[in-house]
Order: C-alpha cells, then structure tokens, then sequence
C-alpha cells in the first residue's frame, strides 16, 4: 500500500503521560511514577531508555485494559440486575 508506512512511532514520554492520564487509568502523577519505579527501577521519566520507556507503556496499557475489562462486568451485572427487576 503506498503512503502507509509500517514502522512504528518511537516510544514517548507524551505516550506514557497519555496512557496515564485516560479516562479509564486517570493516574495521579505519583501514581505513574509508581508505575515506573516498578517496571524499571528508575524515579525518573527522562531517563528511561526506549525500551524502559516501551516496558511502562506496556504495564500502563495492560492496567488500562483491565480496567476496560472490569468497567464492562460492571455494566453487564447492572444490566442484569435491572432485568431481574422487571
């Protein structure tokens, strides 16, 4: 396919923060560096390689999915309560 490139953006501070800050995780900035303390040892986002940088996003897109995960049983046992009533 032409115009469409197949290599992906570097991993970014901007990704994390990102990611971090989403309706879904709303991380509080001690929080994420938590996060980053844990998966790399390291206090300081600078300072991450990129690879450092790729293991937090991966932990932080995890967290999120699973708080995705927990928000829709939630609904569907809403749901289902609702429907009990009726």
């Amino acid at each position: 396919m032409a115009g469409i490139s197949a290599e992906r953006k570097p991993p970014s501070i901007r990704t994390v923060w990102g990611i971090a800050k989403s309706p879904e995780l709303r991380l509080e900035d001690e929080d994420l560096y938590a996060v980053v303390y844990r998966e790399t040892g390291k206090e300081s986002l600078r300072k991450l390689t990129a690879g450092e940088l790729s293991r937090v996003i991966r932990a932080l897109q995890e967290m999120k999915d699973s708080a995705r995960q927990s928000a829709g049983q939630a609904d569907a046992l809403v749901a289902r309560e609702e429907l009990q009533r009726i």
